[in-house]
């Protein structure tokens, strides 16, 4: 299977799978209301800034090394499971001694009812680092099927029991969270089994392999922590100066912008071991930047196409009570799809071993949106917040172009839309259509 054709598979997934969560947001949305969403939200972002702070990215580096063909997959496969199991240890202990501050930092005061629900989602943080782990193993075999019945998994067992302990048994906000656990957890074991047992070749500790795992894992890990926290540092300072409603608007307008991602997220997925498979540098350089090209001709036409569509979906499928939503979303969506673009150049970094360059380009940009965001956010609110992620956006993406140019010793021409890239596009989904309804027709 072709690069475009996993990419084609894992981006229909992720469209699909939004339909889906679209739908279970929906229903959860009306059945608590804004502020119990908010909760909600904020419940969520425990396991995700777990992920965030936590979790050394020695899978993503794992694909690097074996697509180097440095190492056995069984050894690496043991080495990650202890990693992520270690690295779990050490941000769950100090929240469980000082289990009630934490609670009371996050929550406020008037929490008594939400302390089983937040260690339900305490639990969901090693859990989560194992499914990652099995995620990046797929992705370096490429194995797109495996992949994407993970991820499928996870998405429609939560959602169908999240929405059942809604409608039918009315459970509220412990439904949901039970539900969210249930589904990583499934997906986990499925995961596990269908990547099979792989025994180990090397010795029990692997020095080696746990020194390269760490060290460039550790590079991947400060690179995604500030590109992270470019995209989200805007939204914590709105959880410390808003009420929980606006977080709620401000978090539902980010997350349907970073619909945009879905696109060039498929793409960088299998982009990756690509691009560590390459021997030449300059080979390299050249697919990410026709990726580049591609990208921006599908999200330039993709995301006029979604801003016209954004104001009727929302206020059919939310309601007028969520118009609020739209301000924020208008002004950062601009930002979102130039930063997705960007990001496809990123994997060429990571692929050629210079994943410390991701981080190096996009601090002056964190620093600058931490200021903007104090000084914006509780002058203007979820707007002032809007404002300050849009300009991280913009800067951050403007210096990565900039940087790769220089690394990857290519003309700026490289980058700038040709006539073919959009014939390719076109007769790529033209492709795509006529073989999907050829399957169709097979089938009736």
């Amino acid at each position: 299977m072709s690069l475009s054709s996993r990419s084609l598979a894992v981006f229909t997934r992720e469209v699909l799978l939004f339909g889906s969560n679209m739908v279970t947001s929906l229903i959860v949305a009306h059945m608590l209301g804004p502020y119990l969403a908010g909760v909600w939200i904020i419940l969520a972002l425990i396991p995700s800034y777990a992920e965030l702070l936590a979790r050394i990215k020695a899978d993503a580096a794992a694909v690097f090394y074996l697509g180097k063909g440095m190492y056995a997959l069984g050894d690496v496969i043991f080495t990650l499971n202890a990693i992520a199991l270690g690295t779990s240890a050490l941000i769950l202990l100090p929240i469980l001694i000082w289990f009630d501050a934490f609670k009371e930092a996050v929550f406020g005061a008037n929490t008594q009812n939400i302390g089983v629900l937040i260690y339900i989602m305490l639990m969901q943080i090693p859990i989560n680092f194992l499914y990652l782990n099995y995620t990046y193993l797929h992705i370096h075999k490429e194995n797109v099927s495996s992949l994407n019945i993970m991820v499928v998994t996870r998405a429609l067992v939560s959602s169908a029991i999240i929405i059942t302990s809604l409608v039918i048994f009315n459970l509220g906000l412990f439904g949901v969270v039970v539900g969210s656990t249930i589904g990583l957890l499934c997906a986990l074991s499925i995961g596990v089994f269908r990547l099979g047992y792989v025994p180990r070749t090397g010795p029990l500790f692997n020095a080696n392999l746990l020194r390269d795992l760490l060290q460039y894992g550790g590079k991947l890990y400060v690179g995604s922590l500030i590109s992270h926290l470019n995209v989200y540092v805007s939204q914590a300072i709105v959880i410390a100066f808003c009420h929980p409603a606006q977080v709620a608007f401000f978090s539902i307008a980010q997350q349907l912008g970073q619909l945009i991602n879905k696109v060039t997220d498929a793409m960088s997925t299998f982009l990756l071991p690509s691009l560590s498979k390459q021997n030449e540098k300059q080979q390299a350089a050249e697919q990410a930047a026709r990726a580049f090209r591609i990208a921006v001709v599908i999200l330039v036409l993709g995301g006029g196409c979604f801003a016209l569509m954004m104001r009727p979906a929302v206020l059919i499928l939310y309601g007028i009570a969520y118009e609020p939503v739209l301000i924020p979303f208008y002004i950062i969506l601009p930002g979102l799809i130039v930063a997705a673009c960007a990001s496809v150049l990123m994997m060429f970094f990571q692929g050629v071993g210079r994943a410390d360059l991701v981080a190096k380009v996009a601090i002056v940009p964190l620093i600058l949106q931490v200021f903007a965001s104090l000084v914006l956010v509780p002058k203007w609110g979820i707007i002032g917040g809007a404002v300050a992620l849009l300009f991280t956006l913009l800067v951050t993406s403007m210096v990565q172009i900039i940087v790769f140019i220089k690394i990857a010793g290519l003309s700026s021409s490289e980058l700038i839309i040709r006539w073919k890239d959009v014939l390719l596009v076109k007769d790529f989904i033209i492709g795509t259509i006529q073989r999907t309804f050829r399957i169709s027709l097979s089938r009736s």
